[in-house]
């Protein structure tokens, strides 16, 4: 699965995905039917974050599209 493709059906499906910035570092949202969802571990360079975002994407596709 391509992030690019597993990008488009979840924002087809209205789920969205997003770093956010914490006193600690960076975290992932997420964001279905309107409920947020943030995961716990904390991220510090913009390599993990990048990295988080694809693999949220692709598990948020598959779980949900």
């Amino acid at each position: 699965m391509e992030i690019s493709d597993a990008m488009a059906k979840c924002f087809k499906n209205k789920i969205k995905c997003y770093p956010i910035k914490t006193s600690l570092g960076w975290k992932i949202q997420y964001i279905i039917n309107g409920k947020k969802n943030t995961f716990n571990k904390t991220l510090n360079s913009n390599k993990e974050v990048n990295e988080a975002m694809t693999k949220t994407y692709i598990f948020l596709y598959e779980k949900y599209c």
